[in-house]
């Protein structure tokens, strides 16, 4: 009777089990979900935005290194990103993606290139093509952040997770880390934020005339 009792008490508790860490997941998602949601709002409300960021990258091949770092200028659906010698160009329709040491840029539209992402990509789609979650709170640079693992969707793409720091008073993003799935991660440092600055239009087009001999290769 005592070994009956025994079984009988675990099967009632492992369910419950269960059911808590459901709940707690579900609770740690909808955080996740409210967070982005506040600082995808707070972009919005920008007519213009301009970011500085720090990169570093480390793989299982090649051990651990530091990029050139970059910058982000943005303005409604427009944007351009200097990412280590490539240049990433949109005026809302079409999309150029330059490389620098090859003097080699590729044309298309902008629909074609949706799976691209920036730093404001990601809370932009969080619902549409991740799985959020709410890690944790800490104290990143003197500053309390929110970290937020987002999962793809979809299992085969290059990356398996971005973890997410979303600073808790501005709700801007404080820094990115992608993980591929070899091993490898590449972090993205928010060094600097402007807010509503100036940004000519020029900004957002790009002129093949502008650069001798380079290959233009138009996938339009």
């Amino acid at each position: 009777m005592q070994q009956l009792l025994i079984i009988l008490f675990f099967t009632l508790l492992w369910p419950s089990a269960y059911q808590a860490e459901d709940t707690i997941t579900g609770i740690y998602e909808e955080k996740a979900l409210d967070i982005l949601a506040d600082a995808r709002d707070r972009f919005h409300s920008f007519e213009t935005f301009y970011s500085e960021f720090e990169y570093a990258a480390s793989a299982t091949d090649f051990g651990s290194s530091m990029g050139e770092g970059g910058y982000l200028y943005t303005k409604g659906n427009k944007y351009r990103m200097k990412l280590n010698g490539s240049l990433f160009i949109s005026d809302g329709i079409t999309a150029w993606s330059f490389l620098e040491d090859i003097n080699e840029v590729h044309i298309s539209d902008i629909l074609e290139t949706e799976g691209m992402l920036t730093p404001i990509s990601l809370i932009e789609h969080h619902r549409d093509n991740f799985h959020p979650l709410w890690i944790r709170q800490e104290v990143y640079r003197n500053k309390t952040v929110d970290v937020i693992d987002l999962v793809p969707a979809d299992p085969h793409t290059a990356f398996s997770k971005y973890r997410v720091a979303i600073d808790k008073n501005s709700k801007l993003i404080a820094y990115i880390v992608a993980y591929d799935r070899q091993g490898g991660s590449y972090s993205y440092t928010i060094t600097k934020n402007e807010i509503n600055p100036d940004i000519p239009g020029s900004l957002f087009d790009f002129n093949p005339d502008d650069y001798p001999g380079i290959e233009v290769i138009d996938l339009r």
